[in-house]
């Protein structure tokens, strides 16, 4: 096995995030040779624990034709996707995003255009949900502001008296 494979990684993560972290995270590819090798590495040359927890995710699966099986999304193999093409196809990025998050981080995801469908349904009911709080909230604020406004004026201490 060869120790300096990909010290680039372990020299960047000290610089920018200190000589301990609590959670790394990579493929599930990574585990045998490359995580291996960034502990052995940033261990040797600190002298301590480097990582406290390593997490591991499963590889996003690209879906073929109508079934839902496929091979595991890299650029090695053609299948990938890129925001480009999400945003050509009339996409939001961020609801690729919010597909990626339904799944847990070890199990295969599966990729089908349904399902960024769906995704998409979900995120924009959601944006729904948070801007009618949103207006709830404001609408609430500017209420409560016109009261204390109403009541700060008709009860001022140094206000005189209505005269009959």
């Amino acid at each position: 096995m060869l120790f300096r494979s990909h010290v680039e990684c372990s020299a960047m993560a000290m610089k920018y995030f200190d000589e301990r972290i609590d959670i790394h995270c990579g493929g599930i590819d990574h585990v045998s040779v490359h995580h291996t090798n960034e502990i052995a590495q940033s261990e040797s040359a600190l002298g301590h624990k480097w990582v406290n927890w390593w997490m591991h995710g499963e590889f996003l699966v690209m879906a073929k034709g109508d079934d839902s099986s496929g091979g595991r999304m890299s650029k090695s193999s053609g299948e990938f996707l890129t925001i480009e093409t999400l945003i050509d196809k009339g996409y939001d990025p961020l609801a690729y995003r919010y597909f990626l998050l339904g799944a847990h981080y070890r199990r295969q995801l599966t990729f089908t255009w349904d399902a960024l469908d769906a995704a998409a349904s979900a995120m924009g009911r959601l944006r729904g949900h948070v801007l009618s709080i949103k207006g709830l909230v404001k609408y609430k604020l500017q209420v409560t502001t016109l009261n204390n406004k109403y009541i700060r004026e008709r009860y001022a201490p140094n206000k005189e008296p209505d005269s009959p």
